[in-house]
């Protein structure tokens, strides 16, 4: 009656649950939407020799259509310069290597309408996005389109990630 708050009583709870929130949503008797997709993004680092033609930071203009934004150049506090990421679907929630796969999480957003709303909404973008993950010379090209001198450039596979991208139905 005080205002105290007393063990096991609170206002709010707080998560960082990232590619599990909707899933711990819904545990925990909320909504099952918004409904999370799991995207993966591939970074490259450039061959050593090539460093120096980027000196920083180097970001395409946000496509408002898209959520993603594009190949881009950010320079690692060891000095090497990275490209990335690609974005395209990845088979598992928590698929780092991408090396497996979860039927749970694909049949996840498969059977979700959301997705395929999306889907049908990005068939360019996600062309483009295929070939960058299918061919590392794709990918080196798009980054090249900011740094032409690049376009030759040796790369080498770096960290990869997986991101967590919410949508409604």
């Amino acid at each position: 009656e005080s205002g105290e708050v007393h063990p096991g009583q609170f206002d709010f709870a707080i998560a960082c649950s990232g590619l599990q929130s909707d899933r711990l949503a819904q545990r925990s008797g909320d909504e099952a939407t918004p409904k999370i997709v799991p995207f993966f993004g591939q970074y490259y680092v450039i061959d050593e020799a090539f460093k120096s033609h980027v000196k920083g930071l180097i970001y395409p203009v946000p496509d408002p259509r898209f959520p993603f934004l594009g190949v881009h150049f950010t320079k690692r506090i060891d000095g090497q310069m990275t490209i990335g990421p690609n974005a395209f679907i990845s088979l598992g929630r928590e698929n780092y290597d991408g090396k497996r796969f979860s039927a749970r999480d694909i049949a996840d957003f498969l059977a979700y309408p959301g997705f395929w709303k999306f889907a049908s909404r990005n068939v360019p973008a996600t062309l483009r996005e295929l070939k960058t993950v299918l061919s590392e010379s794709v990918f080196v090209r798009e980054a090249a389109r900011y740094v032409p001198s690049l376009s030759e450039v040796g790369v080498t596979p770096a960290v990869r990630g997986i991101r967590a991208q919410a949508m409604q139905g």
